[in-house]
């Protein structure tokens, strides 16, 4: 099936493919499939091996991915008209400072219990309790269903995620949903649930000056697309950090017209090879030159992961 391309010859032209998923359905991420080419600049990114934070390990796209109700809590990797879901984690302290979006929040337990609703801009602080997870109202005192015996609670938009931003927690909006578990440490773990194509216009400009060329947007996202369907674990509490340790992620603060135009010009562009996400790995500079895999970073010879000599 592969085609021969000059300009893959640095990486492996016999085996990857760049796939599409072309179709969003209730129980398939891909519903038609199709080969497409890809840009010498993506190939070069995708070339580029970590020099700092680990990445997923790759897994098989021909997966079903398992689907859920968007109210409430869901399985991981379920579906939505913006593409599978994905969970970041955003951070663990012992308080979040929590403001309700422009559409407004819907406070909702682990158990699906609505607990209440935060009109657009009300704020809440987290705190954590004995009992499970105390919200305080900015009047200083409890709020309404302030406590979740389960040590979970969920923050869902009452609008829809285009909407300006969902919730800001600790000053930086966010999309999608929030959901914040009590973990034995004492600490409150904050998990953002978001479409994977809403989630990738912040990553493509939080990894990527959003004033570079089109072209190197839209192969920062393909990687970036790549790199987070190879993270979804549904045995996992969250599938990705917001931090470098995944791939850098800051909410609303880095989309811009120009990462929202490369996300959706390669909506569904994966990179695969023998019918296998690849490990995308990507960094910022190389230092001159990038070494090719080898057993003392990865576990097995990459054979996409080349030594690319700049021209």
């Amino acid at each position: 099936m592969a085609r021969n391309r000059p300009w893959l010859s640095k990486v492996d032209q016999s085996s990857i493919l760049l796939v599409v998923y072309t179709a969003f359905s209730a129980s398939v991420v891909g519903g038609l499939w199709q080969t497409v080419g890809l840009g010498p600049l993506a190939a070069l990114i995708l070339a580029l091996p970590s020099l700092g934070s680990g990445g997923a390990t790759a897994g098989g796209m021909g997966e079903r991915i398992a689907t859920g109700s968007l109210a409430g809590p869901q399985l991981p990797g379920a579906v939505s008209p913006g593409g599978p879901l994905v969970r970041v984690l955003l951070g663990e302290a012992p308080r979040l400072d929590l403001v309700a979006g422009d559409s407004g929040l819907r406070l909702v337990d682990g158990r699906a219990q609505v607990l209440r609703d935060l009109a657009p801009g009300e704020s809440l602080q987290l705190r954590a309790a004995a009992g499970g997870i105390v919200p305080v109202g900015s009047s200083a005192s409890p709020a309404a269903g302030s406590t979740a015996p389960t040590g979970e609670l969920w923050f869902e938009p009452l609008g829809s995620v285009s909407q300006t931003f969902s919730f800001s927690l600790g000053g930086d909006r966010y999309r999608g949903r929030l959901q914040v578990r009590l973990l034995e440490s004492g600490q409150l773990q904050a998990v953002n649930h978001l479409p994977l194509e809403t989630y990738l216009t912040s990553v493509v400009g939080s990894e990527m000056p959003a004033s570079w060329p089109q072209a190197a947007l839209q192969a920062q996202a393909v990687a970036a697309r790549t790199y987070a369907l190879s993270a979804l674990r549904s045995t996992a509490v969250y599938d990705l950090k917001a931090t470098v340790a995944s791939q850098a992620y800051r909410g609303v603060a880095s989309e811009t017209d120009s990462t929202r135009q490369a996300v959706s010009a390669t909506r569904g562009q994966v990179l695969m090879q023998d019918g296998r996400l690849i490990q995308a790995v990507f960094h910022s500079s190389s230092g001159g030159s990038t070494a090719s895999s080898s057993r003392k970073t990865y576990s097995s010879w990459k054979s996409f992961l080349l030594s690319i000599i700049p021209h």
